[in-house]
């Protein structure tokens, strides 16, 4: 007979050390989505979203979605979207600055639901 009852927690160990390990990007993702998002709603177009700090070597991934080039780098410290033409108007410029802190509030409001 096998005694499986370490198996358990060690699952749950390491799915939180993965959760850990993640969600700071995830995070992230989240917040810039929600700049380029407001920024493709008011009728700019988003080119890049960078996620993480840049440095001299290759991103972890990068792929495109929906004409949007997404870069994922090693030390998840901020972010950036980027813009083909940067806006001038304050009401746009405003827009796109908030639409990542009301997605960042809509994630906390479902979290505490959960």
């Amino acid at each position: 007979m096998r005694d499986d009852s370490l198996l358990v927690p060690a699952i749950a160990i390491f799915a939180g050390i993965i959760g850990l390990v993640t969600w700071p990007f995830i995070a992230i993702f989240l917040h810039e989505l929600g700049h380029a998002t407001t920024a493709k709603l008011i009728g700019l177009a988003p080119t890049h979203l960078i996620i993480g700090h840049p440095d001299e070597s290759d991103p972890l991934f990068s792929f495109r979605s929906f004409g949007c080039s997404v870069e994922c780098w090693p030390l998840p410290f901020g972010g950036a979207t980027i813009f083909a033409t940067p806006p001038t108007e304050r009401f746009k410029i405003f827009i796109i600055t908030i639409g990542g802190p009301v997605v960042d509030g809509c994630v906390i409001f479902i979290c505490l639901l959960l």
